[in-house]
């Protein structure tokens, strides 16, 4: 245990999130799954690809600005391909759809039960590429995100249905 009462597990947990380009949904919510899980004390390390993705794309300027709009950056991000030793030791992987987990369940099937979709984890259905389209459509994303962190934080973590956020005194 450590000095607040925690178990020492060694290696932090790794959580991967999944889309298409990875240049819009992922990435946006790669920041904001770091900022949750470092709100609630959890050592982490959350990496984001996508299916399609081209090596060393910027993010897109609406998931850019979006993330700014929460106070995290997106400036560093290249997008990255899945691959089988991002799949492999990841804890648990988050598509974006029930396609892009059907998908990867096809290519990765000895790592299935550890890839699910957004919906999946939060009951949320899936999160809507908004690729090309208005400021407003980023900002949904986000907020479904946002609505939907607490639910993979906590899938995550193995606390189903309790709170993460401690009092800090």
């Amino acid at each position: 245990m450590d000095t607040n009462g925690r178990p020492v597990t060694g290696d932090p947990v790794r959580l991967l999130f999944v889309c298409s380009g990875n240049i819009c949904r992922s990435p946006l919510a790669q920041v904001m799954a770091q900022a949750a899980l470092r709100e609630a004390e959890v050592d982490a390390l959350v990496e984001s690809c996508g299916t399609a993705a081209i090596e060393g794309l910027s993010a897109e300027t609406g998931a850019r600005r979006q993330a700014e709009s929460i106070g995290l950056s997106l400036d560093a991000h290249r997008a990255q391909p899945v691959s089988r030793d991002l799949i492999a030791s990841s804890s648990l992987v988050v598509c974006v759809s029930d396609r892009h987990r059907d998908y990867l369940h096809r290519f990765f099937p000895e790592a299935k039960a550890k890839i699910v979709s957004f919906d999946d984890a939060t009951g949320m259905g899936d999160i809507p590429d908004p690729y090309g389209g208005s400021e407003s459509d980023y900002r949904d994303v986000r907020e479904q995100l946002a609505k939907g962190m607490p639910k993979i934080v906590a899938a995550l973590t193995g606390q189903k249905g309790r709170s993460h956020r401690r009092k800090r005194t």
